[in-house]
């Protein structure tokens, strides 16, 4: 199986070798999505609430024990326009890193025209 960011919804594992983590409807704010990811990721206490940190932190999930995760989104994050790039991109990104080590399956299920947002 690839990584992969895809549109909709489709059939959730149920596996002992998978988890989903499902993304609060309604995040305003910048720092609100970063507190939400922590919790919901079980980030690590060095967790900087920036975009770097954001980075560094999805693209390692060392401490979860599942080969494969799910992260789905219910709703775009309402974080601004200039940092909803920034989450676009940085997801596109951790796609292509977990597709190069293939050490995790990653599927991030996005609603409709969450990747459409345009500059």
């Amino acid at each position: 199986m690839s990584c992969m960011i895809e549109m909709g919804t489709r059939k959730i594992p149920n596996d002992r070798n998978s988890v989903v983590f499902f993304v609060s409807e309604g995040i305003k704010g910048k720092d609100n999505f970063f507190n939400i990811f922590r919790t919901l990721l079980n980030f690590p206490s060095y967790f900087g609430f920036n975009w770097d940190a954001f980075d560094e932190c999805i693209n390692d999930l060392h401490w979860i024990t599942y080969k494969t995760v799910w992260i789905v989104f219910n709703d775009t994050p309402d974080v601004g326009k200039e940092n909803i790039f920034i989450l676009q991109s940085i997801l596109k990104e951790s796609v292509d890193h977990w597709n190069k080590t293939k050490e995790k399956d990653i599927t991030i299920v996005v609603p409709p025209g969450f990747l459409l947002i345009e500059r």
